[in-house]
């Protein structure tokens, strides 16, 4: 359970590096108004990876109970 956790927690860390070092593209470079549209768009994402690993714990959880 311990390792799973742990993995988890590596993967956001490492998704949430990766998404951080990605390249701003010429379009993006000069328009300071899609930041927020770029932060709002990674919590999304940072949300839905959350989910996923939460939905991924829950079933080892009761795989282990079995």
């Amino acid at each position: 359970m311990v390792d799973v956790v742990s993995s988890a927690e590596e993967n956001v860390v490492a998704a949430s590096a990766s998404w951080a070092a990605s390249p701003v593209s010429e379009e993006d470079s000069g328009a300071a108004s899609s930041v927020p549209d770029k932060l709002d768009l990674f919590m999304q994402w940072m949300s839905q990876q959350m989910k996923e690993q939460l939905r991924q714990l829950r079933q080892e959880i009761r795989k282990q109970s079995l």
